[in-house]
C-alpha cells in the first residue's frame, strides 16, 4: 500500500471506522482469547470494496439493519489479527481521531504470539495477569469508542486512565506511538 492509499484508508477509518478488541470465551476453557479488529461499515459498497482491495480482509453484505423500511442495506469490511496490525501500522501516521485507539490495539497485538489468532494451533495460554491486562486494554478502547451523552462506565474510564498513564510513562513498548498521537 502506497502512502496515498494509506492516508485515504486512515481518513475512512477516522470518519467511519471501528477499532476494537474482541474477547472470545470458550465454554470448556477459562482462558479467553483477544484479538484486534478494524472494520468499516457503509451503505456505499464501493468504499468498503476499496478498503478490501487495499488491505485484504473480508467484505460482507448487503446486511440488513434495524429499520429496513427506513435504512439502506450496509456493507462491512473487516480485518483481524495480523492484517489488523498491518493496517494500523500503515495508517497510524495519518490517523487523527482514532490514533489513540490504534496505539492501544497495537499494544495488544504486541502481547500476543505472532501467527496465533483465535482457533489456531500454537497459541499459548495467557496467564491470569495477561488476561487482566488485555481486558484492561479492551475496556480502554471501549471507553474511547463510547457514544452518546451518558457517562462512560467507571470500570472503562479507570482502564483508559491507567492505559494512558502506562503509555505516557514509557511502561509500554508502544509509548513512542502515543507520543506521535499527542
Amino acid at each position: 500500500m502506497n502512502t496515498t492509499d494509506a492516508a485515504w484508508l486512515a481518513g475512512i477509518l477516522d470518519g467511519e471506522g471501528t477499532l476494537l478488541i474482541v474477547e472470545y470465551r470458550r465454554k470448556l476453557v477459562y482462558n479467553p482469547s483477544f484479538e484486534a479488529q478494524v472494520a468499516v461499515t457503509k451503505t456505499d459498497r464501493r468504499i468498503v470494496a476499496r478498503c478490501k482491495d487495499l488491505a485484504g480482509g473480508t467484505l460482507i453484505g448487503p446486511v440488513g439493519r434495524g429499520k429496513p423500511e427506513l435504512w439502506k442495506p450496509a456493507y462491512r469490511w473487516a480485518v483481524n489479527c495480523q492484517k489488523a496490525t498491518s493496517v494500523l501500522r500503515l495508517t497510524f501516521p495519518y490517523l487523527v481521531a482514532k490514533q489513540e485507539q490504534a496505539a492501544i490495539l497495537l499494544q495488544l497485538t504486541s502481547q500476543i504470539n505472532a501467527g496465533a489468532c483465535k482457533g489456531q494451533f500454537g497459541r499459548k495460554a495467557a496467564s491470569p495477569e495477561q488476561v487482566e491486562y488485555r481486558r484492561m486494554l479492551k475496556h480502554a478502547v471501549q471507553a474511547l469508542n463510547h457514544r452518546g451523552g451518558g457517562a462512560i462506565p467507571q470500570e472503562k474510564a479507570a482502564a483508559l486512565a491507567e492505559v494512558r498513564r502506562q503509555l505516557k510513562s514509557g511502561i509500554s513498548s508502544f509509548s513512542s506511538l502515543l507520543a506521535i498521537a499527542t
